[in-house]
């Protein structure tokens, strides 16, 4: 039963504090492996000082590594978070909200502080999708968390953001790969016009070596034209994208991963090409926000990729960009 009313809101009650019992009991036993288990990665964290996104295991599994040990290292004899409202807001996802408590004994270790969270249903398990966190920090891991006075900013259980696409979207890879098939039909359609609205402006386009900010059409037309005569010159028959997983960062951002490969019949011309992308919903459309590719050219223009076997990681871009 997941359409919000009392009787089903207390159902998503009971299962967000089982994902909470889940997870907080994995915490404090170093269980990083249950714990690996309750996310959809990548996953958004928004505290009220800025936007983390924990793209992969390795990081996820650092974070709460760390703090297991903290808690430990502090005398925490007791660690949990206290479900306090949840309800459906579609069939696969329950907004929810709770409050974390860390004790020695019966004494606090610390100020009391609230989440927000979103929870997946990928039709097996509940998953944390996307947090927001009454925390000033600015990084990840959270070393030590910092916590902030008074209530959470924007926070208010009564309502839910109309616009936020999960209400209407069950699959973000469903999302993606739509997405991808028609963005792919431009390219080999040779329909500058239609590809490159498909963007929103300004973008930003990411590589191994390089950040560029794309402000118009114009600034991507030579990198569209590459991929014209890589097709032409290598008498291509298709270019696939092939999407493997997708999630949403937000309620209105989809992060999601593909290959790209050129073929001729059955045989392989280029690639498999790594890629990840960032989708904005603005309305009822989709557009890129951010592409990254796993290439080692530095900025654009240039007359032909070279590959690298492996993505810059999201938090990796944005630590480049700061310095």
């Amino acid at each position: 039963m997941n359409v919000s009313t009392p009787n089903s809101n207390e159902e998503a009650l009971r299962l967000y504090q089982e994902l909470l019992d889940r997870l907080s009991t994995a915490v404090l036993a170093g269980d990083l492996d249950t714990v690996s288990g309750c996310f959809s990665l990548p996953t958004r964290i928004n505290t009220l000082a800025s936007t983390i996104t924990i793209e992969t295991d390795a990081e996820l599994r650092e974070g709460y590594r760390q703090l297991g040990a903290n808690l430990h290292a502090s005398g925490a004899t007791h660690f949990f978070w206290l479900a306090k409202m949840a309800r459906w807001v579609s069939p696969n996802y329950i907004e929810a909200f709770h409050v974390t408590h860390a004790l020695k004994n019966s004494q606090p270790l610390m100020e009391p502080y609230h989440a927000r969270v979103m929870v997946r249903f990928d039709g097996e398990n509940y998953m944390v999708d996307e947090v927001d966190i009454q925390l000033e920090n600015t990084s990840w891991p959270f070393e030590p968390p910092k916590l902030a006075p008074g209530k959470m900013s924007g926070f208010d259980p009564r309502k839910v953001a109309q616009d936020d696409a999960r209400i209407v979207e069950t699959d973000p890879l469903v999302v993606y790969s739509r997405f991808m098939k028609t963005f792919t039909a431009c390219q080999i359609d040779r329909d500058f016009e239609a590809w490159s609205s498909m963007h929103l402006y300004p973008h930003t386009f990411h590589t191994d070596a390089s950040d560029q900010v794309i402000k118009t059409p114009e600034g991507h037309r030579s990198f569209f034209q590459m991929i014209d005569n890589m097709l032409n010159d290598g008498r291509c028959d298709r270019l696939e994208r092939v999407p493997s997983r997708a999630a949403f960062l937000s309620g209105n951002q989809i992060c999601g991963y593909h290959e790209a490969i050129m073929y001729r019949g059955d045989e392989i011309v280029f690639g498999p090409v790594k890629s990840r992308t960032i989708l904005q919903r603005v309305g009822a459309d989709w557009y890129v926000r951010s592409i990254t590719n796993a290439i080692s050219n530095d900025g654009l223009p240039y007359e032909a990729p070279h590959v690298t076997e492996s993505l810059i990681s999201i938090n990796s871009i944005s630590d480049r960009r700061k310095s």
